[in-house]
């Protein structure tokens, strides 16, 4: 049984997407920063507020890949 992990993709892989898809990824990944963050006030964890940086600032970097 052959499995495929996440590590084992090209950071490349998403410009091989269409640009919609791109956009779609990218907005939800600034929505899933932002519920992160609205958790991380509430239980106040520092691993949910570097959680909500970094898929925020993957969100953004995938929505200007989508635009540009």
């Amino acid at each position: 049984m052959i499995s495929y992990l996440a590590s084992d993709a090209d950071l490349s892989s998403i410009d091989k997407l269409p640009w919609w898809l791109q956009l779609i990824i990218g907005i939800a990944m600034l929505l899933a920063a932002g519920g992160l963050h609205e958790l991380d006030k509430r239980i106040d964890s520092d691993f949910l507020g570097f959680g909500a940086f970094f898929v925020g600032f993957g969100g953004f970097v995938v929505v200007m890949s989508a635009l540009l």
